[in-house]
């Protein structure tokens, strides 16, 4: 009996601590539900309290965005005098829409972006000088030909600085390879060698040679060592009006000369502008011109887009010479304020506002009355009342600036030469 009641005792120990075991281990399992719910919780509320400074952040952002994009305004000949924000202040337009080309890809992207055409004639590369046949490489040789660093680069070309024994002085040589593009080569490329052959202008760059081995073709031009016209005006931040006169009177001096061998250019702006050693200005790149008798329009979507008038955004049949007038009336403003006047960025608005015959300027602009009416009249939306050649010449702003060219004195003063017709 008492055997019998110790192992019953025994028995009732074991159910004991294995019930005490089993009560210990669920308490043990709900305190980790209960710290995991505790840990969910906290996570979402550091979760829900980030967002929400996110949130905060992005409108704060968006409401210092919208008042940066306030502006006052007032009109003057339907000319609007805009208060510029900081940015503006610090960056002229000219400077602000080349910011980004720090980066290469972006620089390439950039380039793509601002020739309307470069869907159908696309860029050339940059090495294409490693790559020149042995007849080309030869006919370099032979005529004294030695390359420099490269001086600019266009949609089917580069350009190199170079010095030629031959003419013993030195030069810029422009090289073409027309496997590039076959649309640019066969109706393009002949056009324009046929043109800057014929043309002799005293402000229209001078080609001396046009050397042809397949598959390149090298023009040989005039080396100008102030540069381009936009370069002189990012290093002064905008040019005087006194100087902007001289320049603008030669350009329309070219442009008059242009019309009467019936040759519009349709690819004016301020990189095809360049300056000789005494300023004077030297029209390039011809390679969108053609001839245009009177009374024909051209239907060619063709030039740069910032400088584009509205009737060829609008692809419409044009006037190349009124087209023409428009981009000088852009080169103008870019000129005298250090800015463009419309970013080009966005088309669609771009043209909104040419429609609209609305220019803008930055309040702290100083620019004469008269030369914001010519600004006005020649960039006026309707081809048929844009002024003509004759009358950017009778303007008040041009009124008795006689045509000249400025060279160089023994004494290495510049003056004018007072021969040239006016």
């Amino acid at each position: 009996m008492e055997k019998d009641h110790r192992e019953k005792k025994i028995k009732g120990d074991d159910k004991r601590s294995k019930m005490e075991r089993d009560e210990s281990k669920g308490k043990a399992r709900q305190n980790e539900r209960v710290n995991n719910l505790k840990r969910n919780e906290s996570d979402k509320e550091i979760g829900k309290g980030s967002t929400d400074e996110t949130n905060n952040d992005i409108k704060k952002d968006g409401e210092n965005e919208k008042l940066s994009k306030s502006k006052r305004s007032k009109r003057i000949w339907g000319v609007e005098d805009v208060e510029e924000n900081e940015e503006e202040k610090r960056n002229p337009v000219i400077v602000r829409m080349r910011k980004d080309e720090k980066d290469e890809k972006v620089k390439k992207s950039l380039e793509r972006d601002r020739n309307i055409n470069d869907t159908d004639y696309p860029t050339i590369d940059r090495e294409i000088i490693r790559s020149l046949t042995p007849e080309m490489a030869n006919e370099m040789k032979v005529r004294g030909i030695i390359f420099y660093e490269d001086l600019g680069k266009g949609t089917f070309s580069i350009v190199k600085k170079g010095w030629c024994d031959m003419l013993a002085r030195m030069v810029a040589i422009k090289i073409i390879d027309t496997r590039k593009d076959l649309k640019y080569t066969k109706k393009c490329l002949p056009r324009e060698i046929e043109l800057i052959r014929k043309l002799q202008h005293d402000n229209i760059i001078k080609v001396y040679e046009v050397i042809k081995k397949n598959p390149y073709v090298c023009i040989i031009q005039d080396f100008t060592s102030r540069g381009d016209l936009l370069q002189k005006i990012k290093r002064k931040s905008k040019i005087d009006e006194r100087e902007g006169k001289i320049h603008f009177r030669q350009l329309i001096e070219v442009m008059k000369y242009l019309k009467s061998v019936e040759v519009v250019h349709r690819d004016i702006k301020c990189e095809n502008i360049l300056l000789d050693s005494c300023e004077n200005i030297k029209i390039t790149d011809f390679s969108f011109a053609r001839l245009l008798k009177k009374g024909e329009r051209s239907k060619t979507f063709c030039g740069s887009r910032a400088y584009l008038a509205p009737e060829i955004i609008r692809a419409q049949p044009y006037d190349g010479y009124l087209s023409d007038m428009w981009s000088a009336g852009i080169v103008l403003y870019v000129m005298i304020t250090g800015m463009m006047p419309y970013n080009d960025k966005d088309v669609k608005k771009m043209l909104e506002k040419q429609l609209q015959h609305r220019i803008a300027y930055r309040r702290t602009t100083e620019i004469s009355i008269d030369a914001k009416r010519l600004i006005y009249d020649i960039l006026h939306p309707i081809p048929q009342k844009r002024l003509t050649i004759e009358g950017v010449l009778r303007s008040k702003w041009l009124a008795g600036v006689k045509y000249r060219i400025l060279v160089q004195t023994v004494n290495d003063s510049i003056t004018t030469n007072s021969d040239k017709p006016t």
